[in-house]
């Protein structure tokens, strides 16, 4: 921590203060979305230009109308929130609240021990450093999960409506949040969460494309002929590249779908579980269903903190090897593939990380219906509550 916390702060820094290095990512992101409302033609004229026509919606009023220096730094402040958040979420999620009160056990290494296992994931720097907003969308990503499947908001409408606003937010990067969606349906149990967010989203769609002259389909199909060519050699960790390096391309998208279909069977018979649990095994599936780079990796401290949130409350062999696993998976995500020193031994890295992440939602798949003793962060009388079913309303 002592290393990775001065560095995340300086990049964030650099990213609101220093002009003279350039965010590649945010550039790119604001030329696109300034391009697509001037309506000029992105797909296929920006070879970067790979998100739908939704996602340059919800970044319109933080890039279409900005300068870069403006961009940069909403872009750092609302990358701090986000770290500052997803900690937060880490803290309150392990049941370490209490020991921060006046009167609390005061037992400061394990808030220490969560803090920086998060804090050492090298995606977090190279998120803030290329002005990438995976942090943004990872943070209220976990805020609309929190807030849908909160017992005590269930049937609360303004809860319903504040966890589908902020579950579009998050589809801002529809490669990181959309499985969530299955957790989101079958966990919260709330049909009218997953309606709402999916009217927003296809306005917003329907928005932007009559910015481009086309229609909702068109757009969308375009774009992912577009995304799907450019996009399938790149990356790390995903069923993309290990298709077509044995020669199957052609089945990337059944891939996807069965992956995709494997995951809301799963969430669906285990929706009972702990939320932490479910939100930690999709975490993972989404980080290998689909092309990503070294800065989604961000996505696997979701996982981490389900980890530190078993062994914390869970007795016996299965709570020493959740510590296990976190231990071994923070020490994993410390290090990046193919980066400085380590560049040499960037495949070493990648086997090495998929190999963790696989033997962590193993553990996750077998914790989710054996590990009933979690407690859920509400108060007492409502934590008796009875777990929500699905219903239409």
């Amino acid at each position: 921590m002592a290393r990775s916390l001065p560095a995340i702060g300086q990049a964030l820094m650099t990213l609101a203060w220093r002009q003279a290095d350039t965010p590649v990512d945010l550039d790119g992101r604001r030329t696109e979305t300034r391009d697509w409302f001037a309506g000029k033609t992105v797909y296929g004229r920006l070879k970067a230009a790979m998100y739908p026509p939704a996602t340059y919606a919800i970044l319109f009023p933080a890039l279409g109308r900005t300068s870069l220096a403006a961009a940069r730094f909403v872009f750092a402040i609302s990358g701090l929130w986000a770290l500052i958040y997803i900690a937060y979420a880490g803290i309150r999620a392990a049941d370490l609240l209490p020991e921060m009160r006046i009167g609390g056990d005061h037992t400061i290494a394990p808030l220490l021990c969560i803090v920086a296992a998060i804090s050492a994931n090298h995606a977090i720097l190279s998120a803030v450093t290329s002005g990438q907003f995976v942090l943004q969308a990872l943070a209220v990503l976990v805020a609309a999960m929190t807030t849908a499947c909160r017992p005590r908001t269930r049937d609360s409408l303004a809860a319903d409506v504040l966890a589908a606003m902020l579950f579009v937010l998050a589809m801002a990067k529809p490669q990181v949040a959309l499985l969530f969606g299955w957790t989101l349906l079958f966990k919260a149990g709330r049909l009218r969460i997953v309606f709402m967010a999916a009217i927003a989203y296809a306005a917003l769609t329907l928005v932007a494309c009559t910015f481009q002259g086309s229609n909702l389909w068109t757009a969308q199909a375009h774009q992912f002929k577009w995304a799907a060519r450019n996009a399938m050699p790149e990356g790390y960790g995903n069923i993309n590249l290990w298709l077509a390096s044995a020669g199957l391309g052609r089945w990337i998208i059944a891939a996807w779908v069965l992956l995709a279909s494997t995951t809301a069977a799963w969430v669906y018979l285990n929706r009972r579980a702990d939320l932490w649990i479910l939100v930690g095994l999709t975490a993972i599936v989404a980080r290998i269903w689909c092309y990503h780079r070294a800065h989604d990796d961000v996505l696997l401290i979701l996982p981490l903190i389900a980890l530190f949130r078993i062994a914390r409350q869970t007795t016996g062999p299965a709570g020493r090897l959740a510590m296990l696993l976190f231990a071994v998976l923070s020490l994993a995500m410390f290090f990046q593939a193919g980066h400085g020193r380590l560049a040499l031994h960037g495949e070493l890295i990648n086997t090495v990380h998929v190999a963790v992440w696989f033997a962590t939602a193993g553990f996750l798949m077998w914790a989710a219906p054996n590990c009933p003793a979690i407690r859920i962060e509400v108060p007492i009388d409502e934590a008796t509550a009875a777990m929500p079913t699905m219903e239409v309303a």
